[in-house]
């Protein structure tokens, strides 16, 4: 495996450094450091409060996508505390969670947790930990010129379309607007584990 990795990595590229964005490897942790000991792994988090609304936000602005969600699971999704434990319960929310959970759990030392809200509120302090943790060099980053250069859409209209905004600006927190203040209250008693890595 280990092979089958580095020489899909070398027909790729001869530099050095190799970073591999798939989402799943939060899930192999244990083969990944198995595998490479040595090792990075660059976890990006969001309150999770943050992350339901704007799924709510998406699944609101699309009413026709709503038509067709609630003919696929119409009793779970016909609410907003029901949209949000379905998310919970399906990928990629819930499963990113459950992985995230056992990550911590197995490997917190090895890891760079890198929260949204740091990222967009303090951009150059937040990537000057990260390439301290990589062992690179720090550069200066310029938040206020952003080049979307990849186009994905991974996850399925309406969600996960990876606009990238040309500025960096702090995070709103809405979710009390977005998912009612119960919820949001709920979300933060059972999630605030995320908050605190």
């Amino acid at each position: 495996m280990r092979g089958g990795i580095t020489q899909s990595f070398d027909g790729l590229t001869d530099r050095p450094v190799v970073a591999d964005k798939c989402r799943s490897w939060i899930g192999s942790a244990n083969l990944l450091f198995q595998i490479f000991p040595q090792a990075k792994l660059l976890i990006p988090v969001r309150d999770i409060r943050g992350i339901l609304s704007s799924m709510e936000k998406k699944f609101q602005s699309h009413p026709a996508f709503q038509m067709e969600g609630s003919q696929a699971d119409t009793g779970r999704i016909q609410t907003i505390e029901g949209r949000c434990q379905f998310w919970l319960d399906t990928a990629p929310v819930g499963i990113a969670v459950q992985r995230l959970h056992e990550l911590v759990r197995l490997h917190k030392d090895k890891v760079h947790f890198v929260h949204a809200e740091d990222l967009t509120s303090d951009p150059q302090g937040t990537m000057d930990k990260v390439w301290q943790y990589l062992g690179e060099e720090p550069f200066i980053h310029n938040p206020m010129c952003v080049e979307q250069y990849t186009v994905e859409h991974e996850l399925g209209w309406p969600f996960g379309d990876h606009a990238v905004q040309p500025v960096v600006k702090p995070l709103k927190p809405d979710w009390h607007d977005t998912l009612g203040r119960q919820i949001s209250e709920t979300l933060n008693q059972k999630f605030n584990w995320i908050n605190e890595l």
